[in-house]
């Protein structure tokens, strides 16, 4: 293959990885509206108790034991060696079995003090099931990182999106089951399942893809177990940080949240609701997150060091605009959902309970977005360790603001919290980012031309939502979704033709997106 198609192949393999992340994201946040609707708020918080552990497992074996695998394989490929039943496919295996199994053991025993530290002892079980899933990532991982490493990525692509359906559906037939039963606290094992059913469907997949493959020799070389050891456990550990943010934020709410809102004077039943209550947040984040960074990660594959050290300004040129499609587009969705949010509550959530700290916690989309891009640009550059770092201080910010300020100001201050550790870990991300550039990252013009276009937008929203107070389109979920959807579709067109029209998008940088040519089309002509 020549290098020229070789580079082709990648960039669409990357492409089709990206496209496959999204979908699985969007599915893993949607979801969880229905699931709240049919559990409700108690038993979204018992869900959101278990999800940060069935989540890790999920980025381990989707990111970083294939990121690390795949880096070993690349260098075999370059040294000339084949990929070896007893030099590399036993010793990996076993290493990933030994970190997976200790994680699994941990938690396993573990689960009754976890349960303690976050004030519900009867999420034990809930846990102890949720151990199990450790042990089905090696061979999934090991899969995954072998196709990657050999330039395949379709069976890792399918694969994601085969074990998101399945986890889905398990999980929300099993919501359904016990609400009828009443045995809420059942929904973390059954998120447990689903999660475990999901991981062997899509092993058994890649299994298959892999027997048909052959991808093995009967060489034997000396292996270099250090060099695997390091690779999967520190290597693979620090590149799933770098997607790990939302998760992380969750995580550190699992531990504190209940507790320090029964400092904060709530009662133990009123303060496992109000964790549910502060956790319909995270799928309409989420959600945001990825409208936010899908459009700007599709320009990832051009950042690369070495096209960095040969070609500078092109690379500054696709990093720019990457952050600048991540503002703009996380700026809109962020002011369209707090505008809306009591109505969004409303709707998805069927109450409007706990609209004044999550709408403020919205602003999580306009830092959280811009933050992934520049880890993922650190990252393209080699600065795992780095953006990885920042990630994991966030996580330590969030755990202690959530203990300083959620006993004073309640979920105001869960939802501060949130808001500040993202906006740490997007301004240490950009301060690396901005040194190794040697250039600022956005112009203060971009700045003004967009909070210019975000003020049209939302006038123009706060027109509607005094037109459809006097229609009174509230009165029923129906009625309020249909305005929610016009005021959606019709603000982010103005804003977009606002965007358009006032040059904060240029040209170029349309033109480097996926359907860019069409949409160039519409710009105006300047000398």
């Amino acid at each position: 293959m020549s290098p020229q198609n070789e580079t082709k192949q990648v960039f669409k393999g990357a492409f089709l990885l990206t496209v496959a992340a999204l979908v699985g994201k969007l599915l893993s946040a949607g979801y969880r509206v229905p699931l709240q609707n049919i559990t409700g708020d108690l038993g979204f918080y018992i869900y959101q108790q278990i999800y940060p552990f069935l989540g890790a497992a999920l980025v381990l074996s989707l990111y970083g034991f294939p990121a690390a695998i795949s880096r070993i394989v690349a260098e075999l490929k370059q040294q000339g060696y084949g990929l070896s039943l007893r030099s590399f496919y036993m010793p990996v295996f076993l290493i990933l079995m030994a970190v997976c199994t200790f994680m699994s053991v941990c938690l396993y025993f573990g689960s009754e003090h976890i349960a303690y530290i976050m004030g519900d002892k009867q999420l034990k079980s809930s846990l102890q099931a949720a151990s199990v899933i450790f042990l089905l990532l090696p061979a999934v991982s090991m899969f995954r990182g072998v196709f990657q490493g050999s330039g395949d990525m379709v069976p890792t692509a399918h694969s994601q999106l085969i074990e998101q359906l399945f986890r889905v559906t398990i999980i929300i037939v099993t919501a359904l089951y016990v609400t009828s039963s009443r045995e809420l606290y059942n929904i973390g094992t059954g998120a447990a399942l689903g999660s475990l059913a999901g991981s062997l469907i899509a092993g058994l997949y890649l299994g298959m893809r892999f027997w048909r493959r052959h991808p093995w020799t009967h060489e034997r070389w000396p292996v270099a177990y250090t060099h695997y050891l390091t690779t999967v456990a520190l290597y693979g550990l620090f590149m799933c940080l770098n997607y790990m943010l939302l998760l992380l934020f969750q995580l550190a709410d699992a531990f504190t949240l209940v507790t320090s809102l029964q400092d904060y004077g709530l009662a133990h039943g009123e303060a496992r609701q109000g964790k549910g209550i502060f956790d319909r947040g995270y799928p309409l984040i989420q959600l945001g997150v990825v409208l936010g960074s899908s459009l700007a990660l599709s320009l990832v594959p051009s950042v690369t060091p070495s096209r960095f050290k040969s070609r500078p300004c092109r690379v500054r040129f696709y990093i720019r605009a990457l952050l600048k499609f991540s503002f703009v587009i996380s700026a809109g969705a962020t002011l369209g959902l707090a505008l809306l949010f009591p109505e969004v509550n409303q709707v998805f959530f069927r109450n409007s309970a706990g609209s004044s700290p999550l709408r403020w916690m919205m602003l999580a989309i306009g830092f959280g977005a811009p933050a992934i891009c520049v880890a993922s640009i650190l990252q393209g550059l080699g600065r795992v360790y780095v953006s990885a770092g920042m990630v994991a201080a966030g996580f330590m910010l969030k755990w202690g603001l959530n203990l300083w300020l959620i006993p004073l100001f309640g979920l105001k201050g869960a939802a501060a919290a949130t808001v500040i550790a993202t906006l740490s870990v997007l301004g240490g991300n950009s301060y690396v980012l901005l040194k190794t550039l040697q250039e600022p990252l956005l112009k203060f013009r971009t700045f003004v031309k967009v909070l210019a276009c975000l003020s049209g937008m939302a006038l123009w929203v706060l027109s509607l939502k005094r037109v459809e107070t006097m229609i009174g389109l509230d009165s029923t979920r129906v009625g309020l979704l249909a305005f929610i959807l016009f005021a959606v579709m019709t603000g982010a067109l103005l804003y977009f033709a606002l965007l358009l029209v006032s040059g904060s998008l240029s040209r170029r940088e349309i033109l480097h997106v996926p359907y860019g040519g069409s949409v160039a089309r519409l710009l105006p002509r300047r000398k």
